[in-house]
């Protein structure tokens, strides 16, 4: 796995290097500057991309930079201090996290993980189904029998996840490494909460369920 880091400040981007390189992600820095056809080459070449910005308005310059179709990727934004347009930026720009100082790099390391491989994975399968229950991972749509379902992102995530590991029992550790990170400060029943209200939207329309629980051990997802 090759991660890009775009930056404002080069001496801030060195410290985001060493951190991450303690996390084993191989990590290489372009100043924000760069000459696009630099900047270009090193996007098409990485899997991931970190933007560590003091000036949050050159994300518009960069945003369209990064939206390659045919090379999808997850970009994370790494501010210095908490801004209310991170929200936007997320929401708007197909930013997949932000991150605040100080960085918790072990936590990063772990999301970044997760999100390369579901970007890879969903480059093989961008449709997964079960029965009828259909969900496309490029568009985030879901549907039961062409009816269209409107789930929340971490919901959307939940069902993915379950989807792709259909048959298989899953624990409530495992859920939450794979969906949270197991260092996330979640509650305790926050997985029975999401699989209630999942349960809610998709198992609605069907006899036969598909969110199987088994009792002390986890979920079937089938």
């Amino acid at each position: 796995m090759q991660s890009l880091l775009i930056t404002d400040d080069v001496h801030q981007g060195q410290f985001v290097q060493h951190g991450f390189k303690y996390e084993s992600i191989p990590m290489h820095m372009l100043p924000f500057n760069s000459p696009q056809d630099q900047l270009a080459e090193s996007i098409g070449k990485s899997d991931s991309v970190f933007l560590l910005l003091h000036n949050l308005s050159y994300l518009e310059a960069l945003i369209p930079q990064l939206q390659i179709p045919e090379h999808p990727f997850p970009i994370i934004i790494l501010a210095q201090n908490f801004d209310p347009r991170l929200f936007d930026y997320v929401k708007q720009h197909k930013i997949h996290h932000f991150f605040t100082r100080p960085f918790p790099f072990r936590s990063i390391a772990m999301e970044i993980r997760n999100l390369v491989y579901r970007f890879r994975e969903q480059t093989h399968n961008k449709v997964l189904k079960v029965r009828d229950l259909e969900i496309d991972r490029t568009t985030y749509e879901v549907k039961w029998k062409g009816q269209s379902i409107q789930l929340r992102h971490k919901e959307f995530i939940l069902l993915e996840y379950l989807m792709l590991n259909s048959g298989k029992l899953l624990s409530r550790e495992e859920i939450l490494e794979s969906v949270w990170d197991r260092n996330a400060n979640v509650f305790t029943n926050t997985i029975d909460v999401h699989i209630n209200k999942l349960r809610k939207k998709i198992d609605y329309y069907v006899q036969d369920k598909f969110i199987h629980t088994i009792h002390s051990l986890g979920y079937i997802f089938s």
